[in-house]
């Protein structure tokens, strides 16, 4: 056996040490395996009551817009991951007012897809109006009410660019329009619509999400991209303008219609239009969907940060839950060419 003076001066047979490290590692391998065994043997499916402390309300919820009718959404708050559906309370009466006017609707119930909805084809919803919604109900018992304000003015929008990615199936835009003029906040939502030309429903329209890295849109507390890793992207792009401007340009990316030809894995994109929609929302509105992207973005956690504390969303119903807000809009459409070979471009 032969004898090698260590550093220490201390003489260790060598074909001892593969033994001495092959005995550490069945040690370490046991009791690893012992840990996971008895972490799994103390664990045991406990029960939890999630309607303690719950309290049945009624939810209500309505987007006022110049261009539709007026429809409010009714339902029941429910007991959180439960299999027992509440039932949607009775209502009493129900009522939406003009309060310029000083005039008052009923709101007719009726029923579609199995959801309750409040309408009425008494009048339409105008710009700059302030309308009141009242819902009185039993099982349970309460009287709901919520004030907003429709935006009393739409942007013009003086032009729409796209330009493909290279080597991507993203397409770049760049958006310009003349804000309001005001003293006061005026708040913004950029919607996108993508339609497939080469489907067998061309003609449909659907709303797709986009992202954008301009400071306009990266400044608001909702906006994923400085805060998450792989999220997804927001399906609308919020923003405010707290100062007057004479043109205001925004630049966003979008993922076009695409498919990869069989057998030679070329990746091509399809013929498509774009609607492009610019709101203006009340605070309510912005309030509301800024809060919801937050609670949909903390329930999804992050690769480098984990979980992040849960969101409340925004409501203004007083009596109950739920939002109504409103908007006015204005859109222009462009029509996309596809592309045959998106790794050549």
């Amino acid at each position: 056996m032969k004898i090698k003076n260590s550093n220490n001066g201390i003489k260790k047979p060598l074909l001892l040490q593969p033994k001495l490290s092959m005995k550490i590692k069945i040690i370490i391998l046991a009791v690893l395996v012992q840990f996971f065994f008895s972490c799994d043997s103390n664990m045991y499916p406990v029960e939890v009551d999630l309607s303690s402390g719950f309290k049945p309300e009624v939810v209500i919820s309505s987007f006022l817009n110049p261009d539709s009718a007026v429809k409010v959404l009714l339902v029941s708050n429910q007991v959180a991951f439960s299999k027992k559906v509440k039932p949607t309370a009775q209502i009493i009466s129900s009522t939406i007012t003009d309060i310029i006017k000083n005039q008052t609707y009923n709101l007719i119930p009726k029923i579609n897809n199995e959801k309750l909805y409040l309408t009425t084809n008494e009048f339409q919803p105008q710009k700059g109006g302030i309308y009141k919604i009242r819902i009185e109900t039993k099982n349970p018992t309460s009287i709901l009410e919520v004030t907003d304000t429709i935006p009393n003015q739409e942007v013009k929008i003086i032009d729409l660019k796209n330009n493909p990615i290279s080597k991507e199936t993203s397409h770049s835009c760049s958006f310009s329009f003349i804000p309001i003029q005001s003293d006061k906040v005026i708040y913004y939502e950029l919607v996108l619509y993508k339609q497939d030309l080469e489907t067998i429903e061309p003609t449909m329209y659907h709303q797709n999400n986009i992202k954008s890295y301009d400071q306009l849109i990266t400044r608001e507390d909702y906006n994923p991209e400085v805060i998450m890793l792989e999220a997804e992207d927001p399906s609308s792009l919020l923003f405010r303008l707290d100062t007057a401007k004479e043109i205001v340009t925004i630049n966003f990316e979008y993922d076009a219609p695409s498919a990869v030809a069989g057998g030679t894995y070329r990746i091509y994109t399809f013929d498509h239009n774009i609607r492009v929609q610019l709101r203006t929302v009340s605070r309510s509105y912005f309030n509301y969907k800024t809060s919801l992207y937050m609670q949909e973005y903390a329930a999804e956690g992050d690769l480098l940060y984990g979980m992040a504390e849960p969101v409340k969303v925004y409501g203004n119903v007083k009596g109950g839950l739920g939002v109504v807000g409103s908007y006015c809009k204005t859109d222009t459409t462009i029509w996309v060419a596809g592309r045959p070979n998106v790794d050549n471009k």
